[in-house]
């Protein structure tokens, strides 16, 4: 708490009560190392008193104590509140662009994306400009993409829950999810059915990414 300027400090002794002023309701004198309060008329602010030894003597010290924001600290704040809650109806979604998947080598997840899956590569997102390797995948339209980056991925691969749907993972809507099931099968890649009864599998891909395949 900041010191007020009130003469400093307060000889107490014969004083049955101190104040800072005329302004200030009466305050009880605390005992050493006690504190006390009373009311400034003139500062609009509550005081505390604290009684500590300087040089044999016993000495008051007042210092102002932090009150709750003033009315119009509390109207200021409702009307940034309200100015939230509209920039936040303002907003309008459009869609998911795209999933970003980290990938341990880029021409290894092609033989998957593209070799098992049949995706394509968008021509118009080159990956030139960007300071790693990659690759954007179009998922049914060009403006609904997976990112392929070529970059450490810091999660470990082993210790991932078997069945994708408990873990985090990419949806793809298919119209049949049986074709996709049917590719699997003749490749060897292992998946697990929607545990909800949805027509629905996930799998994972070669840098264990899980993807979700549900038919829509």
């Amino acid at each position: 708490m900041a010191t007020l300027n009130l003469g400093a400090m307060l000889n107490l002794g014969a004083m049955s009560s101190i104040c800072c002023s005329r302004s200030c309701m009466p305050l009880a004198s605390p005992s050493l190392g006690g504190t006390s309060q009373s009311f400034c008329r003139i500062n609009k602010q509550y005081l505390s008193a604290k009684t500590v030894p300087i040089s044999g003597r016993k000495v008051c010290r007042l210092s102002a104590i932090p009150q709750a924001s003033s009315a119009v600290e509390r109207e200021a704040k409702k009307s940034s509140d309200d100015s939230l809650e509209a920039a936040v109806k303002a907003i309008e979604f459009t869609g998911v662009h795209h999933v970003g998947l980290l990938c341990e080598s880029v021409e290894k997840s092609l033989e998957f994306y593209c070799g098992l899956l049949g995706l394509e590569i968008n021509p118009n997102r080159p990956n030139d400009k960007l300071p790693y390797g990659g690759v954007w995948l179009n998922v049914g339209s060009p403006s609904q993409m997976i990112h392929l980056m070529e970059l450490p991925n810091p999660d470990p691969k082993e210790g991932r829950p078997k069945h994708g749907g408990r873990d985090r993972h990419a949806c793809v809507s298919v119209k049949d999810v049986m074709k996709i099931k049917e590719v699997f099968d003749r490749a060897g890649v292992t998946y697990t059915f929607s545990q909800s009864g949805r027509p629905a599998l996930f799998a994972r891909d070669p840098d264990g990414n899980a993807l979700e395949f549900s038919q829509m």
